[in-house]
């Protein structure tokens, strides 16, 4: 019996799936399937069973599930806690940051921690909600998000500070010469747009539901860079970011909404991570 073994069948009966077990763990499907094989064979247990195309976790698995979560969460909780010990004089905080919102509110975490502190900030960029659930799974300590997007059960949100969401265009669109836009006059004009599952699409979407008009997205993107460097190539379209976003460039201007909107920018965490000093001191800074 190996420890890889026991996460192995910990992650499948949490996740209910082998697939997802694997990604979670950064290894081959095979790898689970066969590392829970060799726990059962070991055992003379059946752990584990298809039905269909669910995974059903056995009597004895559950009762073995229940015994190994709490060995191997004791288990990790040392080994965090001897590894931070030795690297006390650099305490690490393991953050997530969406590439929207995060690139916005980062460089101002970074100058309160290396004005204030000697915490280490490992910086993970990733989508939106998997990063909420990478916290869920104490993959990192905590992530910047959205305090009106999609949340997890489970995790504390404090404030952290507010982006105002602007209609940037060229410099060469008609509407620049305009201080600010409503949304009847940007009804049907052609948007560039971050992917349908980022908080981005799903806002935009909304504010044009709220004032009855419909998008008319004809470019889509993962990153915001993408959109910026399309709306310079094509003058007539627009698209939604954060003023202090594009502030930096000089052929894109950002144009207030009426009224104007804001992205309220919060930092998720789990609330026993509080117990550490060291992190308790980090969000007291920047919150």
């Amino acid at each position: 019996m190996t420890l890889n073994q026991l996460r192995y069948f910990r992650a499948v009966c949490r996740y209910e799936s082998i697939s997802k077990a694997a990604d979670k763990l950064c290894v081959s499907q095979p790898s689970v399937s066969v590392g829970i094989k060799n726990l059962e064979d070991e055992l003379n247990l059946t752990l584990i069973y298809r039905k269909n195309t669910k995974i059903i976790i056995t009597e004895a698995g559950m009762k073995l599930y229940k015994t190994i979560c709490s060995v191997l969460d004791s288990l990790d909780s040392t080994i965090v806690n001897l590894q931070r010990q030795e690297n006390h004089a650099n305490p690490e905080i393991r953050i997530g940051v969406p590439p929207v919102t995060g690139i916005c509110v980062l460089p101002d975490i970074v100058d309160k921690v290396h004005g204030s502190s000697r915490i280490r900030l490992n910086v993970i960029e990733e989508a939106y909600m998997k990063l909420l659930k990478m916290v869920k799974n104490e993959l990192i300590d905590c992530t910047l998000c959205l305090n009106d997007g999609d949340k997890v059960e489970g995790l504390a949100y404090d404030y952290v500070a507010s982006l105002e969401l602007c209609f940037c265009v060229s410099r060469e669109n008609p509407l620049s010469l305009q201080p600010g836009i409503s949304f009847s006059q940007i009804d049907r004009m052609p948007i560039a747009s971050l992917e349908n599952d980022s908080y981005n699409f799903k806002k935009v979407s909304t504010l044009y539901r709220k004032n009855n008009c419909r998008p008319n997205i004809v470019f889509q993107a993962n990153r915001p860079y993408a959109m910026i460097e399309f709306v310079r190539r094509s003058p007539e379209c627009g698209m939604f970011l954060p003023r202090e976003l594009v502030s930096n460039y000089k052929d894109i201007l950002p144009l207030s909404l009426d009224p104007r909107e804001y992205m309220d920018i919060c930092v998720a965490y789990r609330p026993e991570a509080l117990d550490r000093k060291e992190f308790r001191s980090f969000v007291e800074l920047i919150t």
